[in-house]
């Protein structure tokens, strides 16, 4: 029975203990409520780092959610930290936020440490409360390149009348990319009609469009056939907005390097030149496409375009009165030695007698394949 009693008034003790530290833990604010002090960007959290300044604006926002009155807060002081090589912080907004009601403030943003320190205060009687932020900043992504930047709270300190406890800093990350917009894609275009193949040479004109501010220094055109029938092996720059550098061989094609002059998002202009290989008749494909270093560049993307070139054994007979037999279903052209076009129909004519002193060439067009058919030699 003894033994019983001593239990419990044991036990009737270890309660009244708790019952003692639970109130001591009230008073001396063991049961302050705790809060994470947090920062965000407002609205998206992606910046397009090939847009204008007002794309690469954003806004950074320090907060500890909800702050009560019975909160009581009267002032905080803080630092926070950025990587100044990707952004910049421009001003303190404290509009629609606590500081905003508070009498003193100041903040003081260090790009070049890459540093935001600062402190606000109220000398009212009343506390500072509300559902809104704690202060927030305007800011600037700087870097051309797509990447991410981090935003880190030092330390945040608050007025000793403050009975919420921070056990927790949030970070924020901003996040640059290249937005994928048709404006950014480089356009390479062969120009309809302008292949001419004459004996062993043919030429044809081609056109290359890079975008406004692509940001581009160098770019190729890489060139790709069957090598033993035919070869690219020069081109001829007609604007004076790039500038032709030099040409690679190698085991599928030819690439010509080239320097843009002018980020001005004009069009340029461009004639290749090549030879024929074989002594058969062959139909092949050139595809040309465009390749270009990608890294910090606003270019997303190319297009590339490809032609047939065609030989055959000729079907005309040359006679003496310059009449000949062709194939139905056909376009002819012909041209002179200067690429001039001095006909074009579906039929060759009967003669040439409108033609000038001179040395011609017939172009037969089938579809969107092109061949020289014969030379005229117009006495």
């Amino acid at each position: 029975m003894v033994q019983i009693l001593s239990k419990s008034l044991l036990l009737l003790g270890k309660f009244g203990m708790l019952v003692w530290l639970a109130i001591f833990a009230s008073q001396a604010g063991f049961s302050e409520r705790k809060a994470s002090c947090e920062l965000s960007i407002y609205g998206s959290l992606k910046i397009d780092v090939c847009g204008n300044e007002r794309d690469k604006q954003f806004i950074l926002v320090m907060s500890i959610g909800e702050v009560k009155r019975s909160d009581s807060l009267y002032g905080f002081n803080y630092e926070i930290y950025f990587d100044n090589k990707k952004v910049k912080l421009t001003d303190a907004l404290y509009l629609n936020t606590l500081s905003e009601f508070m009498e003193v403030k100041s903040t003081n943003i260090n790009n070049s440490l890459g540093k935001i320190t600062g402190y606000a205060l109220t000398f009212g009687l009343e506390p500072i409360y509300g559902k809104r932020p704690l202060i927030a900043f305007s800011g600037l992504w700087i870097s051309e390149c797509p990447d991410t930047s981090r935003f880190e709270i030092n330390f945040i300190e608050f007025t000793d009348e403050f009975k919420v406890r921070i056990d927790s800093l949030i970070p924020a990350i901003l996040i640059g990319t290249i937005d994928s917009t048709e404006d950014r894609v480089i356009r390479f275009t062969i120009i309809p009609d302008s292949v001419v193949i004459f004996d062993n040479r043919f030429e044809f004109n081609g056109s290359i469009k890079i975008p406004l501010n692509s940001r581009l220094e160098y770019f190729d055109i890489e060139t790709r056939y069957q090598k033993d029938i035919i070869k690219v092996d020069s081109v001829e720059v007609l604007d004076s907005n790039i500038e032709y550098l030099i040409n690679d061989n190698n085991e599928s094609g030819t690439t010509f390097k080239f320097k843009l002059n002018s980020d001005d998002g004009r069009v340029c202009n461009l004639r290749f030149y090549g030879t024929v290989e074989s002594n058969n008749e062959f139909s092949t494909e050139i595809i040309l496409s465009p390749k270009f270093e990608r890294d910090c560049k606003c270019v997303i993307s190319s297009t590339n375009d490809s032609l047939i070139v065609m030989k055959r054994i000729t079907n005309i007979v040359n006679q003496e009165n310059n009449q000949f037999e062709i194939d139905d279903n056909c376009k002819f052209l012909v041209y002179d030695v200067m690429g001039n076009l001095y006909f074009n129909s579906d039929k060759l004519p009967d003669n040439f007698d409108f033609l000038a002193q001179g040395l011609y060439f017939v172009v037969e067009f089938c579809g969107e394949k092109k061949n020289i058919m014969k030379l005229i030699n117009v006495y």
